[in-house]
């Protein structure tokens, strides 16, 4: 399975399974959720048929063109933060974002990737060219990616309440910070392809996100701690082959990861849709 940092390779998946996926995604995941209209999360209005909650996941306001997107201009300025890892910013840009449970991955196994990727890095300074970028992808990307979908850990997104909850959280924004573009809630993590919007940071709305689906599945449980490791892996979008690379990942990660029916939660936009 290629990650979405690779170069594409032909795509054997169909439109009438993805359309399949979308279609049970709407009629049970996202059913019984609260309406993110301009309520603050959180505020309950009980059950609503599909196509009521997807309008109220303000996913249906998706209506952005390929041509309108604006990708990596390695010319501009581009912020650079970091927290635990690095995290580059242009305004407007596409993203590939990935944040995980705190349990996804075991500590031993966790420990060792950050100690081989520091070492790495430390010869490899970025900016990098494709092919430093490549190998970067294939030693840990990779590695990190298999790992995840192993199933480690509590595996808490792969209740349908826990994963929809997620799916409200990375909807609040929807046309105001941020336009989504594709997303999945896996067991262990969430993948989510989106445009943000100028002026908001990357680090903000991710923040939310995962704040706003923490609180919410721990009251769930009526338990309290820490849900989700406190960082996030970014990548800015160079082209449209990357872009499409990162909507087939999106797309097959359910099936890659052998997932049965109901034990993820994938959403697509129009613009998604038509990528084979």
């Amino acid at each position: 399975m290629q990650s979405p940092n690779t170069p594409a390779r032909s795509a054997t998946s169909s439109k009438e399974r993805v359309s399949e996926v979308a279609l049970r995604v709407e009629a049970t995941a996202i059913a019984n959720r609260r309406s993110l209209g301009g309520e603050k999360p959180g505020a309950s209005r009980g059950v609503k048929t599909a196509v009521e909650n997807r309008r109220s996941l303000g996913l249906h306001r998706c209506r952005i063109r390929l041509d309108e997107l604006r990708f990596l201009d390695p010319y501009a300025q581009i912020e650079q933060t970091e927290n635990r890892l690095p995290h580059w910013q242009q305004p407007g840009a596409a993203y590939f974002v990935t944040f995980r449970l705190t349990d996804a991955v075991p500590k031993a196994l966790l420990d060792r990737w950050q100690d081989e990727r520091t070492a790495w890095l430390r010869h490899h300074p970025e900016p990098w060219t494709p092919e430093v970028e490549r190998e970067y992808h294939e030693r840990f990307s990779r590695q990190f990616e298999q790992w995840l979908d192993a199933g480690h850990g509590s595996c808490a997104l792969r209740e349908p309440r826990c994963a929809g909850i997620a799916a409200e959280a990375l909807a609040f924004f929807e046309g105001a910070r941020c336009t989504q573009l594709a997303w999945v809630v896996m067991p262990t993590h969430v993948h989510t392809l989106f445009v943000l919007h100028e002026p908001w940071p990357l680090e903000s709305i991710v923040a939310s996100w995962k704040r706003h689906a923490a609180r919410e599945i721990n009251r769930l449980h009526q338990r309290t701690g820490a849900l989700w490791q406190k960082d996030y892996f970014d990548r800015l979008i160079r082209d449209s082959r990357h872009l499409a690379n990162c909507v087939r990942y999106v797309r097959r990660n359910p099936e890659k990861a052998r997932l049965r029916p109901g034990e993820a939660l994938l959403w697509e936009s129009e613009l998604a849709k038509a990528i084979e």
